[in-house]
């Protein structure tokens, strides 16, 4: 005769466990508060709270930031790569900078406070496209902080995200609200996919975006250079990909002017957008306009720059022989008050450098004359010419 379970001991084995399966198969929520005090580490049981306890994150937890103002910098000395399932600055939390080990992020990262949060400890993306979701302040990505991974990257939110890493994730950036600053000094800040701009997005900074592949560029919201801040120089690779920069109607542009150049050999300082590795076709407009934020004076300004050697990196626009006027495809508005201002396409002739350029001319309306550009030889001497 087989042995048989008393029928009140097996329901209640049978309740002991379904209750450890149901458990495991949900994820924790657990809360840094510092409670510590003093020892700033992630291993630091004292520093979490899970509904009530002090407990140390285990794999699939929902990490939540809180507290105080202490330990605001802490380090994660947990396994490299483990995997949590979010990653959250609570409401009223202080500006936290997290460092140390690595992460998986199989959920996405919010920043539902006002303080921008800092992420200095790299991120692996894992699963589907991440939301990296500025609520009601900003984040940073910066330091360590590279993001690698083979999926995608969404900036959501009503705040900036900036990514100041060398970052290598597959998938496609996705911009669907406010800004994405990609501030990086090497590699490509948005990773190796494809990057695309949302009507409410924006694509700023003073880094370098390197899709490689067939990944393109695609902008419908704002290309924006620099900062908000501060001028600056965004770099667009396109040296690795077969793919281009496209700008779809009613996109536009951003730049801020800051003191003019003398004449076409003697730009002055604004923002500048870079098209590095560049071949023909490699630019497309289609009717867009700059804003110029209200700035300027009277003088020369370069806005777009490319070391290819033709103008047929740029297509969409429409360009007047012989002057070399811009009358169509691109336009400028919002120039300080009083000044108007002309686009003009150049090329750029030495023995260091070749490419074209896209600059704006811009003067006194109340004065204004007939914007005709002649080549001269101060335009020859410093190997400068309008185009043929």
């Amino acid at each position: 005769m087989k042995p048989t379970l008393n029928p009140l001991l097996r329901l209640f084995t049978l309740s002991l466990i379904t209750c450890f399966n149901l458990e495991n198969a949900h994820a924790f929520i657990i809360t840094w508060d510092g409670g510590h005090g003093s020892q700033n580490s992630w291993s630091t049981k004292q520093n979490w709270n899970r509904s009530g306890s002090n407990a140390v994150p285990a794999s699939g937890d929902e990490l939540h930031f809180l507290g105080p103002p202490r330990l605001l910098t802490n380090s994660n000395d947990i396994t490299a790569a483990t995997s949590f399932n979010s990653l959250t600055f609570d409401s009223g939390a202080g500006a936290f900078s997290l460092n140390g080990n690595s992460i998986t992020l199989a959920g996405n990262i919010v920043n539902s406070s006002t303080s921008v949060q800092t992420i200095n400890l790299p991120v692996i993306l894992s699963g589907a496209a991440r939301d990296f979701h500025a609520d009601t302040g900003s984040l940073v990505v910066s330091g360590s902080g590279t993001i690698s991974g083979s999926v995608g990257l969404n900036k959501t939110g009503n705040f900036a995200l900036t990514l100041a890493t060398a970052n290598t994730y597959s998938g496609t950036t996705s911009i669907s609200a406010d800004t994405l600053f990609a501030n990086n000094t090497s590699g490509s800040g948005t990773g190796t996919g494809a990057v695309i701009v949302g009507l409410s997005g924006k694509l700023g900074g003073t880094g370098s975006i390197a899709p490689t592949g067939s990944n393109g560029i695609n902008v419908s919201g704002v290309l924006t250079p620099g900062s908000s801040a501060s001028i600056g120089n965004i770099t667009l690779n396109l040296a690795n990909t077969t793919g281009i920069t496209a700008m779809a109607a009613n996109s536009s542009f951003e730049y801020q002017l800051g003191v003019a150049g003398l004449d076409i050999n003697a730009f002055g300082t604004s923002d500048l957008l870079t098209i590095a590795g560049a071949s023909a076709n490699d630019f497309g407009f289609s009717g867009n306009n700059i804003d110029l934020l209200a700035t300027g004076g009277v003088g020369f300004y370069k806005l777009f720059d490319t070391s290819f050697n033709s103008s047929t990196t740029w297509t969409g626009l429409t360009v007047t022989s012989g002057t070399d006027v811009i009358t169509s495809g691109l336009t400028t508005s919002n120039l300080s008050s009083g000044l108007t201002g002309t686009l003009i396409m150049g090329e750029i002739h030495s023995v260091a450098q070749v490419g074209t350029f896209i600059c704006i001319w811009c003067q006194n309306q109340a004065l204004r004359y007939s914007p005709v550009l002649e080549p001269c030889s101060c335009c020859a001497a410093e190997g400068r010419r309008m185009r043929d």
